[in-house]
């Protein structure tokens, strides 16, 4: 295989767009594979069979094209460290759960007086396990 050379401006959009596009494709696929609900998703499987295993085949082709193209531009994969993942989430989730205390939900409306200090305490213990999120 011939490798094309880059300028490193476009390297960087590049390997930026696959990056997303690979993001994208991996969530796509875990929707085709996963068949356990969670407390706030559902999914439905509303495709046929044979639709989604003419999806399964497009994503897995389009991973292959991506590997290729990093190859084809001697692009290099960003490495993450794993404790990093988490801290940037634990970030995001904190950041999530304190904009959803009682006081804040007064945004959109009074909230009910008397279920103020148990919502609190419901957002406060899941903000106590995502500082343990942020850690390691």
């Amino acid at each position: 295989m011939k490798i094309i050379k880059l300028s490193d401006n476009h390297k960087r959009s590049l390997s930026g767009t696959l990056f997303h596009l690979e993001k994208l494709l991996v969530e796509m696929e875990r929707s085709l594979k996963c068949h356990v609900n969670q407390s706030m998703i559902r999914i439905n499987h509303d495709l046929p069979a044979e639709s989604a295993e003419l999806l399964e085949h497009t994503l897995a082709e389009m991973k292959y094209n991506i590997a290729h193209m990093v190859e084809k531009y001697g692009l290099r994969p960003k490495t993450i460290e794993q404790s990093k993942i988490f801290y940037a989430n634990h970030v995001k989730i904190w950041e999530i759960l304190s904009d959803a205390r009682s006081k804040k939900m007064e945004n959109y409306g009074a909230f009910p007086e008397e279920h103020k200090e148990e919502f609190d305490n419901d957002i406060g213990n899941l903000l106590n396990l995502a500082n343990t999120l942020g850690k390691y």
